[in-house]
């Protein structure tokens, strides 16, 4: 995989941990059992210590995941791009990942929500977080498959 393309995948696969913010983030990193995509965080935080301009990059994102994305990306994609070994150990990690969705709909004087579809889903875990206020029709999650 070209190192831009393993970044954009790397930053999917934080996204909803970033999206936890900074309390939830360090939730996840002090248990003992991290899926992928808080082993790659972790694994992230700790590669950059001694980087300041990579961590910089890491930490704009965790503050604001829609404008750090971009510098994250160009950021890993050209270490990626420069170590051959780490370009490896994420495609690794990216393979061997179960996919995990994280849903949070929050709704006010609405028709309908739907929470979520998902036609097919062979392992991983879903999580779906519906608020919803004075909406007449709620659908919270249909599936055709889940592992």
């Amino acid at each position: 995989m070209e190192p831009i393309a393993l970044a954009q995948a790397a930053l999917t696969l934080i996204g909803p941990y970033v999206a936890k913010g900074a309390e939830g983030i360090a939730a996840e990193l002090g248990k003992k059992t991290l899926s992928a995509a808080g082993a790659l965080l972790k694994g992230l935080r700790d590669r950059w210590k001694a980087e300041p301009a990579a961590e910089a990059a890491l930490q704009g994102y965790i503050q604001d995941p829609t404008r750090g994305r971009e510098t994250l990306a160009m950021t890993l994609a050209v270490q990626l791009a420069a170590d051959p070994t780490f370009r490896n150990e994420l495609e690794r990690l990216l393979q061997g990942s179960s996919p995990e969705v994280f849903l949070n709909v929050t709704a006010k004087d609405a028709d309908q929500v739907t929470g979520a579809e998902v036609t097919e889903m062979t392992g991983g875990k879903m999580f779906v977080e519906l608020d919803v206020q004075r909406v007449k029709k709620v659908e919270s999650v249909k599936i055709g498959k889940l592992g």
